[in-house]
């Protein structure tokens, strides 16, 4: 999100930080069905028309919000392997689904079935950010030649985390370090050199 709001005046980060602080908040409170936007700029002492005025939907908001709050529980320094650093981000993603962050997202999930600007708004503000940054992980590896140049990255970006998601969802056990320690050597299997 840039600085510049619809209408071109600079954004307070002050402010922002303070809607985001608590749009986290309220999601963790009351999950996303529950997130109200007045509740948000009471929390966070500014205007509705501030909150509207910087985000189109409280699902873009929330998505924000959401990545906000997370981005240091699926950050890691780079090692000298593109595809340990793959696993490492895998077996962060798994911990942090296990908790509040995941309860969250299967809410989002859910009520996007009825909702379509909620997926979209999870597909632009969280997924496609996070598969950019795989991609980049992959295209490293394909660099440091640990992985065939030849590869649908897309492909393997869902096969990678597609059953990630799906045990979350459907809140199937087997869901730790060591199931996606031994599904990312499967799928390395297929794309090694």
């Amino acid at each position: 999100m840039t600085s510049l709001s619809k209408a071109g005046r600079k954004r307070s980060d002050k402010a922002r930080q303070a809607i985001l602080k608590a749009t986290l908040a309220l999601l963790d409170e009351k999950g996303f069905s529950g997130l109200a936007v007045e509740a948000v700029a009471a929390r966070a002492g500014v205007g509705k028309a501030t909150i509207y005025r910087w985000w189109k939907s409280k699902a873009a908001l929330a998505m924000e919000a959401f990545m906000e709050g997370v981005s240091d529980e699926v950050s890691f320094s780079p090692s000298e392997s593109a595809c340990e650093d793959i696993r490492d981000q895998l077996i962060k993603i798994v911990a942090l689904y296990h908790g509040h962050a995941g309860r969250i997202l299967c809410e989002v999930v859910a009520l996007g079935q009825s909702e379509p600007d909620v997926l979209t708004s999870l597909e632009t503000e969280y997924l496609d950010r996070r598969r950019e940054k795989v991609n980049g992980l992959l295209d490293r590896a394909i660099a440091q030649k640990e992985i065939r140049p030849d590869i649908d990255k897309d492909v393997v970006v869902e096969a990678l985390y597609a059953p990630i998601f799906c045990k979350m969802l459907m809140r199937l056990r087997r869901f730790d370090e060591e199931y996606i320690s031994a599904h990312f050597d499967l799928i390395m299997q297929a794309i090694r050199l």
